[in-house]
């Protein structure tokens, strides 16, 4: 069966707060901003290899800010330094903890999410 998440009923959140965590964090505010949200699942090395090929092959155009959120810390900043790695460019992980309307405002600051449930 097919039913809306329920996140859709939360109430709108302000991006400003995203947006300036974005900027401390050091994401440009000239590219498109490509929010990615992972956690260890199952096979996980086979899991962080197929991320890598997806950041890898955004990072190559250079038209993008892929940036990692933590919705569960620390765990997910642990597979996000598994997928990520120095000679990507344009990556970024943010390292704290948010409470959820700081999550919602980063999230809504980006201009596109990849996230797992």
């Amino acid at each position: 069966s097919v039913t809306a998440d329920a996140v859709l009923s939360l109430p709108v959140v302000y991006q400003e707060k995203g947006r300036e965590i974005l900027r401390r964090a050091g994401v440009p505010e000239d590219r498109k901003v490509i929010a990615l949200c992972v956690r260890k699942w199952g096979d996980s090395d086979a899991l962080t290899a197929s991320f890598r090929k997806y950041v890898e092959a955004l990072s190559e155009t250079g038209m993008y800010s892929i940036v990692f959120i933590p919705m569960q810390c620390p765990d997910d900043v642990c597979m996000a330094e598994k997928i990520d790695s120095p000679e990507l460019k344009n990556t970024y992980i943010l390292r704290e903890s948010y409470d959820i309307p700081t999550l919602m405002s980063i999230v809504g600051a980006a201009d596109l999410l990849v996230g797992m449930r």
